[in-house]
């Protein structure tokens, strides 16, 4: 199942690259058309230089020239952008020991303090799932008790009493029936563990006389 999740990721991925180089090249493409587009409205506005002798490399030179010069402004623009936000986004160098932090007085405002945003995730599922004032670590256990008695063929069984100690997110009905049918009758290792202790008990009565 992983292999397969990580194979359609690699797709995903994948088709997202070739999407945007189609793109990047699509507008290149239309970049290029454009400046054609230009340089033909150009010719038919001034149809005296049509007449003048024109090399195709001559023209191919200053279509070339003019991307160059769109090209290189673009990349003066980005220059100047990443100074700008460098400038702007240098991490202050934090000095060795205790962490100075200031407590907003309003409550809600404080959900964006740094111990709340260091522990985001925890933070997040704590509300999402808020713990019971109630929960507390219990052992797992199962007790078997027997209540015997004597009638006329000796000694007889008049209750079972049993105990099972464990946690369970659940209602209580959904819980009983799933312990009772789907885990007593329908698992043999329960069922023996319940029988055994129902013989010790058994004998033990029998040996102290109960």
């Amino acid at each position: 199942m992983v292999y397969t999740d990580k194979r359609r990721k690699d797709a995903r991925e994948g088709m997202a690259k070739f999407r945007l180089k189609r793109k990047k090249e699509l507008q290149t493409l239309i970049a290029q058309v454009e400046h054609l587009e230009q340089a033909l409205n150009y010719l038919k506005a001034h149809p005296e230089e049509q007449h003048q002798a024109m090399s195709p490399f001559a023209y191919a030179h200053r279509v070339l020239a003019r991307q160059y010069y769109a090209l290189n402004s673009q990349v003066k623009a980005i220059k100047r952008f990443n100074r700008l936000f460098a400038s702007w986004a240098i991490p202050q160098q934090l000095y060795q020991g205790y962490e100075e932090i200031q407590v907003p007085t309003d409550a809600s405002s404080r959900r964006s303090g740094f111990n709340w945003l260091a522990n985001k995730a925890y933070n997040m599922s704590v509300e999402a799932q808020p713990s019971s004032p109630i929960e507390r670590k219990v052992e797992d256990a199962i007790k078997v008790k027997l209540h015997v008695g004597e009638d006329d063929i000796g000694t007889s069984i008049r209750a079972i009493e049993c105990h099972v100690q464990l946690t369970i997110d659940a209602n209580f009905e959904n819980a009983a029936k799933t312990w009772w049918f789907d885990l007593v009758e329908s698992t043999p290792m329960l069922s023996s563990t319940v029988s055994r202790l129902l013989s010790q008990q058994v004998a033990l009565n029998r040996r102290y006389g109960q």
